[in-house]
């Protein structure tokens, strides 16, 4: 954000992963950003917290010293040691959210530049808020404007983000996004999403040569 705020004044920046696709075409995607200018797109949402309560907790309020240096894969025996010593922490009495109630919601946005020079502007206050934390992404801009004036910035309330996933239960703790196919190439017509995800050659072929042609 930093990087891309610093390059010059645009409408929109949009958030992307590597299996991200758009489901509109540029011209669709820039006309409605231009009549949506002070719009930002980015969902709250209670979503993650439901899906283990306590396990949310744990990402947060203690110290997750281990995250950047061992822990890579999902199924790791740092992860497992981690998440111990953060049940020691609590044990302990150390809570880092005493004074903040954490925001989720995806990770995925598009922010007008207004919003993204303000989070820019508050790079210390997250750091001090969630160096070593688990997964920070889906909680920092959230928690970051809770109670700010860009709350009422969010389109349809932060409900919608204008992109489209479907997670199911790969394992007990992970909630991934399914690999979209070519059964799902009504979402071209639907007006609710300009991207989706996720997409890989194998499975999404057929979908994203249709995805290519139409667009």
């Amino acid at each position: 954000m930093k990087v891309a705020n610093a390059y010059g004044e645009f409408n929109h920046f949009h958030l992307l992963s590597g299996e991200d696709f758009p489901v509109k075409n540029n011209e669709q995607i820039d006309n409605y950003f231009e009549n949506h200018p002070d719009v930002n797109f980015l969902e709250i949402s209670q979503r993650i917290p439901e899906q283990n309560q306590d396990r949310f907790r744990l990402r947060y309020q203690q110290y997750h010293f281990l995250q950047d240096k061992f822990i890579g894969q999902k199924h790791n025996i740092f992860k497992y040691i981690d998440f111990a010593s953060c049940y020691l922490q609590r044990f302990l009495g150390i809570n880092r959210t005493r004074h903040i109630k954490i925001q989720s919601g995806a990770q995925w946005f598009s922010l007008n530049q207004k919003l993204i020079r303000y989070i820019v502007e508050h790079e210390k206050w997250i750091i001090k808020h969630f160096k070593n934390t688990y997964c920070p992404d889906e909680t920092f801009i959230q928690t970051l404007i809770a109670d700010t004036e860009y709350m009422q910035t969010l389109y349809n309330s932060g409900q919608e983000n204008l992109r489209f996933v479907e997670f199911y239960w790969k394992a007990k703790h992970n909630l991934t996004p399914r690999y979209l196919n070519v059964r799902d190439i009504h979402l071209i017509d639907n007006k609710k999403y300009f991207f989706a995800r996720k997409f890989s050659k194998e499975v999404s072929d057929v979908f994203l040569r249709n995805l290519k042609n139409d667009l």
